[in-house]
């Protein structure tokens, strides 16, 4: 089978296409035929070597999030699985035309939203759900800034954010992704490449500052977040994409202008709690009522330079692989 893989952490460079054995599935594992694979800044940063938590053993190949057809099956799993169509999530191995996936970490594919929403939908989409209503108590007439608001979990945000009868403003790095995101509600877009952006902020909100801030970038930018949140307001870190985290909050500052700073994970959340909203939103995909941002389906030729363009920051919405032919 084809397969992509890296030998040790490094650059998108390194990303090399070749013929390797059909991967045999272990006890509790299936055997999926990949018909394809979403890019997330996961795959980026493991391949970078940055999550050697995730990614501990090399050579490594891609691809934590994919969706196919079950064709085989190991020890413990009931043979009545092979044929069901799948997505696995949190595994790796997507980036190939077979790959191997414990049971517990698969869910049934919406197939009324197809195979590349299908795969790609569920982390961005629950991801910004449950930051916003959980995490962030987002309400009705607060202002939300979104950082990467042209990014998957920035536009789902700014739909579910919307819907909730929030005001939001989007921060997105260039011309193209500024377009991009417009289309999906937004009250205002700034380029956040632009020294003033800070200043448009402040003076979009009359100085009143904004009351939830979600922040999947971090770096050096994410340090004026302290400065433009309102009074009671909550700051909610997804990610680090920028290249490292924000930079640390005194306490002091936190007890003097009282605000709170915090974090959300999705892969920390118990699947119980996930399933019944993730029914909902998946039927609210279905129907129309929120869009989910698939910017581009790639050919599987295609791995290293979607990870390059990645690097480059030159990429909007989620970008999917597509690994059969039949896709």
């Amino acid at each position: 089978m084809k397969c992509w893989s890296i030998a040790q952490p490094g650059s998108y460079q390194g990303l090399q296409l070749s013929e390797v054995p059909v991967p045999t599935p272990g006890k509790d594992e299936v055997l999926i035929k990949v018909a394809c694979c979403a890019l997330i800044p996961l795959d980026v940063l493991m391949r970078q070597g940055r999550v050697p938590w995730l990614a501990d053993k090399w050579p490594m190949v891609p691809g934590l999030e994919f969706g196919g057809t079950i064709v085989g099956v190991g020890s413990g799993v009931d043979t009545a699985w092979v044929g069901r169509k799948v997505v696995s999530v949190s595994t790796l191995g997507g980036c190939a035309e077979y790959a191997v996936a414990p049971v517990h970490r698969l869910d049934p594919l919406h197939e009324a939203l197809g195979w590349a929403v299908g795969v790609a939908w569920r982390t961005p989409t629950l991801t910004a759900w449950y930051a916003l209503t959980e995490a962030a108590r987002l309400r009705r007439g607060q202002t939300l800034l979104i950082h990467s608001a042209a990014g998957a979990v920035g536009i789902m945000a700014t739909q579910i954010a919307k819907a909730q009868g929030a005001k939001v403003i989007g921060l997105a790095g260039s011309g193209a992704k500024l377009a991009y995101a417009s289309s999906f509600g937004a009250d205002a877009l700034f380029d956040y490449s632009m020294e003033s952006w800070t200043g448009e902020v402040a003076r979009y909100t009359g100085g009143a500052g904004v009351n939830v801030i979600l922040d999947g970038n971090g770096g050096s930018r994410a340090a004026k977040n302290y400065a433009l949140i309102a009074p009671s307001g909550c700051i909610i870190n997804i990610g680090a994409t920028a290249g490292f985290p924000p930079a640390d909050v005194s306490i002091p500052l936190l007890i003097a202008k009282s605000f709170s700073v915090g974090g959300f994970n999705l892969n920390a959340m118990d699947e119980s709690i996930l399933a019944g909203e993730e029914a909902v939103l998946a039927a609210s995909l279905a129907s129309g009522r929120l869009r989910f941002p698939l910017a581009e389906t790639v050919a599987f030729s295609q791995v290293a330079d979607l990870h390059r363009r990645f690097e480059e920051r030159s990429l909007a919405g989620r970008c999917v692989i597509k690994v059969a032919d039949t896709l």
